[in-house]
């Protein structure tokens, strides 16, 4: 595959079950297979429908079951300058890289640089506030998690909200300093509770930095459920700006002191 650097839209992410085989067998492994001695430079396009009134089969959301593949770079951007500037960057990468584009963005507007050479990093999370009173890590939930924050801030309530651009590799570094900073996590992800990426963010910083924790980690994830036709109990399944705030005011309602530098008291 030297020189080659092919771009696939599987279109819906559940229509990657049909190329589960060489998408996760062959191309996520084929490098450390052969020892390094060629690369795959292949970027898979695949679109989250939720909230989109498609019914069960149209609207997995597999990142959490690919972010467990070593291999594949995994990214999720949420503007339109991230979308343009991050896609520069998979197509120049030597690794396979999949990018996940969320439906419920599609109708966002915003600045884009015209700068063709745009190429913004793959790894480091989007992080908007500092100095809050909550870490909020969104996971595909950017719409639901800047609503959930701007209202929040209505209430006096600031909120240091992270957006996971990237899913593989993961930025630990930027979760692990802001719950150092506010001792509170909430972590919205639109992917099913059970194994779901939201569930491996509360564990790393349950074990790396439980020492800073004031409250219990909240997640805010569907239920382990497929995802029903019917639009009005569609909408009570997946996370939403009100689920967010109770789940943010929940862990609000804990007060554990601290001693300086984070340790428990």
């Amino acid at each position: 595959m030297a020189g080659m650097r092919p771009v696939v839209d599987l279109a819906i992410s559940t229509f990657a079950y049909t190329a589960w085989d060489p998408l996760m067998n062959q191309v996520a492994k084929n490098r450390f297979l052969f020892g390094g001695q060629f690369s795959v430079p292949v970027v898979v396009f695949l679109h989250h429908f939720h909230r989109s009134h498609a019914a069960a089969q149209h609207t997995d959301r597999p990142h959490a079951m690919m972010m467990s593949m070593p291999g594949l770079t995994l990214l999720a951007p949420g503007t339109p300058a991230e979308a343009k500037g991050m896609t520069k960057a998979a197509i120049r990468s030597d690794d396979p890289v999949v990018i996940f584009s969320d439906q419920s963005n599609w109708g966002l507007r915003g600045d884009v640089p015209d700068d063709p050479d745009l190429v913004l990093p793959i790894g480091p999370a989007s992080v908007s506030t500092l100095n809050g009173h909550v870490t909020l890590v969104s996971i595909l939930s950017r719409s639901q998690a800047t609503a959930a924050a701007t209202q929040l801030a209505d209430e006096g309530v600031v909120v240091e909200l992270i957006e996971m651009t990237t899913l593989a590799p993961l930025d630990e570094d930027a979760i692990f300093e802001s719950v150092e900073r506010t001792g509170r996590l909430v972590i919205v992800d639109t992917a099913h509770q059970t194994g779901s990426a939201a569930g491996e963010t509360a564990a790393l910083v349950a074990q790396n930095r439980f020492d800073a924790l004031r409250a219990p980690i909240m997640r805010v994830c569907p239920p382990d459920i497929h995802i029903p036709y019917a639009t009005d109990v569609e909408r009570l399944v997946f996370p939403t700006a009100d689920h967010i705030k109770d789940a943010v005011r929940r862990t609000l309602s804990y007060g554990r002191p601290r001693q300086e530098g984070g340790r428990r008291a």
